[in-house]
C-alpha cells in the first residue's frame, strides 16, 4: 500500500491526488483509503466551523456571510476534487 503525505490538521488545504499511485496500487485499497481520508476531512471541517459559529453567536457577533460562502465553496471544491479522482476500474488497467 502507498501512503501519501497527509496534513496533520484538517484545516490545512489538502491537494492530494491519486495520479501517481493508481498504476502501482491495488485500486480497491487505494480508493478505500482515499475515500475514508477525504470523508474524515469533510466531517472534521464542518464540525470545526460549527464550533466557531457557536462561539460567534455567544459573542453576539454577526455572521460573516462572505466568509461562510468561502468556507462552503471550499468544501464543495474538496468534494468535487474527490469525485474527479475516481476512475472506473477498466480505465486503470
Amino acid at each position: 500500500m502507498v501512503t501519501a503525505f497527509r496534513p496533520k490538521s484538517h484545516l490545512v488545504r489538502d491537494e492530494m491526488v491519486l495520479s501517481g499511485s493508481r498504476a502501482i496500487s491495488n485500486w480497491s485499497e487505494l480508493y478505500t483509503g482515499y475515500t475514508g481520508y477525504k470523508m474524515e476531512l469533510l466531517e472534521e471541517r464542518p464540525r470545526a466551523k460549527l464550533k466557531e459559529e457557536k462561539q460567534r453567536e455567544r459573542s453576539n457577533r454577526p455572521l460573516d456571510i462572505p466568509g461562510m460562502k468561502r468556507f462552503l465553496e471550499e468544501q464543495k471544491a474538496l468534494l468535487e476534487l474527490t469525485i474527479e479522482e475516481f476512475m472506473e476500474v477498466e480505465d486503470i488497467d
